[in-house]
């Protein structure tokens, strides 16, 4: 009987242990399982980084690329203002004069050889100083004590072996009406080619002139100008266009046997556009303030009617790492220094004590 139950008790304790090895089996299947789960969990939240990842990455791609395009489109010429965008009269003659006529029924014409310096674009060469020479022709002429026509043109006389530029680069033509004490007013318009590519700028710009006395040897003139300009790109079917304030401040020494004046001009941009890229070229206009200097010099041998002078131009026009705020003009379009060398002559009768314009007085 004892013998019975104790093999009884050794068959439980073996039962009693398979069923632990059963258990065992059962917990590190169970372990192995949440090992699998755990891989699976960490499998999952892997992928779902690698998918946020890919959409931040995608979010900042489809965020900048806009302005990529742009800084890769905006390398075309077309970039800020004119040269032409000046408020000061254009020529030395009046630099000597204390009023803003000439004689009535007086002529003057003459013209000037430029040397041009200045980097065009970014991945252009530098112009040294004779690189490039501008030939401008201008001349006024009196229309009695009420006012006063001036007309001018501009020639590429020189430039560098690789340019094809055209030979004829720009005209102007105004009128200037004096009116109360030292007062004047004047309408400019100009047109010209691009540089670079096919198509031409043109410009309007009023002004109101000022220009106070200090004695026989100092005098100032002052102006302040409203222009506006149009840029008529041929691969481009949008109008560019430019509004300006533009103001001029100068100071005039000597007498009419010769002097010389120093002038500052500056631009204020009031409007352009278009002012963000398109498509196909990811061009577009964002001007900025400009601020120029010009030194000049002429010389009147007495007794006779003829000057000679020489000018000295700083032309502030945009940066050179930003096309969008220059502008495809030769002349003025860019960061560039100008030295001017001139001569003209007044036809007609000579200065009377009828002419009370105060040219020479």
């Amino acid at each position: 009987m004892t013998a019975v139950s104790a093999k009884g008790v050794g068959r439980s304790a073996r039962s009693a242990a398979a069923a632990y090895k059963t258990v065992g089996r059962s917990a590190r299947s169970a372990a192995a399982a949440y090992k699998t789960v755990g891989q699976s969990a960490r499998s999952a939240a892997a992928a779902n980084k690698i998918v946020v990842g890919c959409g931040v990455v995608v979010g900042c791609l489809l965020a900048t690329g806009p302005a990529a395009a742009q800084e890769i489109l905006l390398t075309g010429p077309l970039a800020g203002a004119p040269a032409v965008s000046r408020s000061y009269h254009p020529t030395p003659g009046s630099k000597l004069a204390q009023g803003f006529l000439l004689p009535s029924e007086m002529l003057e014409a003459g013209g000037d050889i430029v040397f041009l310096t200045g980097t065009p674009a970014e991945k252009q060469p530098e112009l040294e100083l004779t690189d490039v020479g501008l030939l401008r022709l201008r001349a006024r002429r009196s229309l009695g004590q009420w006012g006063e026509v001036f007309v001018g043109t501009q020639l590429l006389a020189k430039q560098p072996e690789s340019w094809d530029e055209p030979i004829w680069q720009s005209a102007l033509g105004g009128l200037l009406v004096p009116f109360g004490h030292r007062l004047a007013w004047s309408l400019y318009g100009g047109g010209g080619k691009l540089l670079g590519e096919p198509g031409g700028w043109y410009q309007l710009q009023p002004t109101l002139l000022a220009k106070p006395v200090v004695d026989k040897f100092v005098r100032f003139e002052l102006a302040l100008g409203h222009s506006i300009l149009l840029l008529d790109v041929r691969n481009d079917t949008r109008t560019f266009w430019l509004e300006e304030i533009a103001a001029h401040a100068e100071a005039q020494l000597g007498d009419d046997s010769g002097g010389f004046w120093v002038g500052i001009d500056y631009g204020l941009p009031i409007g352009s556009g278009p002012d963000y890229p398109d498509a196909p070229n990811g061009r577009y206009l964002d001007p900025n303030v400009t601020l120029g200097l010009q030194i000049g010099g002429v010389l009147t041998p007495r007794g006779s009617d003829w000057d000679l002078f020489v000018i000295y131009t700083i032309v502030d026009r945009g940066d050179l790492d930003r096309p969008e705020t220059r502008l495809p003009i030769l002349d003025g379009g860019f960061d560039q220094r100008q030295l001017a060398i001139g001569v003209q002559h007044r036809f007609g009768r000579k200065k009377s004590s009828d002419d009370d314009d105060g040219y020479y007085r």
